[in-house]
């Protein structure tokens, strides 16, 4: 598995993006053994620990924006542009209410900044976008003027989102 930016960590379940589109679950495993030594009855307690893929879930493009896990949902972002709220417990679950696949047109590479009900993103078609956690719909759209590679900061009770565009600087 070759790594497209970090993982996000759960509990016991490590979600691992890769170059490749895949998104994997890997849960960490635990066994003790306890292994006689010596003519005298000693026990040596050896625990071994590894991972044992959970799920895998095809995404069909590389995972570039640092992916983030919430009640109950992995939101992840690709080369393509696709903004996806996966389920934790994997793709079976993938008709659970609250899954979604959002089409926003450029590269997804910055991390998302989440707030209540709301994620804030950034895209390589200039633009920073709001959409609603839950459901997936586009609130708005703000025109940045060029790429958005740094994480949007969002205050909500001022009402106000701040994001760096590549070469124009602050907006807010």
């Amino acid at each position: 598995i070759v790594l497209s930016t970090r993982p996000a960590i759960v509990g016991e379940t490590i979600y691992t993006p890769t170059w490749d589109g895949r998104v994997y679950a890997l849960e960490v495993r635990e066994k003790t053994e306890r292994i006689p030594i010596g003519s005298e009855g000693e026990v040596v307690e050896i625990s071994r620990r590894w991972f044992s893929k959970a799920w895998e879930q095809n995404l069909s493009e590389s995972v570039l924006a640092p992916m983030d896990a919430r009640s109950g949902f992995l939101y992840v972002g690709t080369d393509g542009g696709i903004l996806a709220a996966l389920p934790q417990i994997g793709p079976r679950a993938s008709r659970k209410r609250g899954s979604y696949r959002l089409d926003l047109g450029g590269r997804l590479r910055s991390q998302f900044c989440m707030r209540e009900d709301h994620i804030y993103v950034g895209s390589s078609n200039y633009s920073l976008y709001n959409v609603h956690r839950y459901t997936g719909d586009k609130i708005w759209e703000f025109h940045s003027g060029r790429e958005v590679l740094r994480r949007p900061l969002a205050d909500e009770e001022a009402g106000v989102v701040f994001v760096i565009s590549e070469d124009v600087g602050l907006n807010a």
